[in-house]
């Protein structure tokens, strides 16, 4: 499974929601819309998404995620394909057929291992000032590659497009900058829950957070 959901109980009696998602695939979107909804049986009073080491995915999938959180029909991210010469622009709007939460803390986890579609949910979220980023700036990675099977078994990968956020912020260059930046304190790539910095933050915050 590519989305792990876990729920946290802060000292004040407050409830968090902690999603965890690894990448994104084929089925996240429908994984993630079953934790979305094991989520909201237990009535958070905030929740963190956490997108460390995400080097993302399927964009699609992105867009299933992003849905959850903004009103139906709201434009997550904007596919610029060159073609005869000029760039042809292609929208992809919220398309979420539940009733999305608008209004419980959101609290997103990047790091600089965070790429590609985790971008697009993170920068998304944060320019309809949906969600407060948590973490390090991001890999920054704004491009749609495609692949092409070859003759002899081979597989060719090239960029076909660019991606813009909803501000038309150009990734590569300004990636997702955190909104409270918190510095890792490891040496490898696995950290204790004990140790993690940013985790502890991002609960700190969450744990002071309530509803509207």
């Amino acid at each position: 499974n590519s989305v792990k959901y876990k729920l946290y109980r802060c000292k004040n009696g407050k409830k968090v929601a902690y999603l965890k998602i690894r990448f994104f695939g084929e089925k996240t979107g429908e994984e993630f819309d079953k934790k979305f909804k094991e989520m909201e049986a237990d009535k958070p009073s905030a929740v963190i998404l956490d997108l460390r080491y995400n080097s993302g995915g399927v964009m699609d999938a992105a867009v299933d995620v992003v849905s959850h959180f903004i009103p139906r029909g709201r434009e997550v991210v904007s596919i610029f394909v060159r073609k005869d010469d000029r760039h042809v622009q292609k929208p992809y709007y919220s398309r979420y057929r539940g009733k999305p939460d608008l209004r419980t803390p959101l609290i997103i986890l990047v790091n600089r291992y965070t790429a590609s579609a985790s971008e697009i949910t993170a920068q998304a979220l944060k320019d309809y000032k949906r969600a407060i980023i948590v973490g390090e700036p991001t890999y920054g990675k704004n491009t749609v590659q495609r692949l092409f099977p070859v003759s002899y078994g081979g597989v060719l990968k090239l960029t076909i497009a660019k991606y813009f956020t909803p501000s038309r912020i150009d990734i590569a260059k300004e990636k997702v900058k955190p909104d409270v930046e918190v510095k890792v304190n490891r040496k490898g790539w696995i950290v204790k829950e004990s140790e993690d910095l940013q985790l502890k933050k991002a609960l700190e915050l969450a744990c002071g957070s309530s509803s509207n």
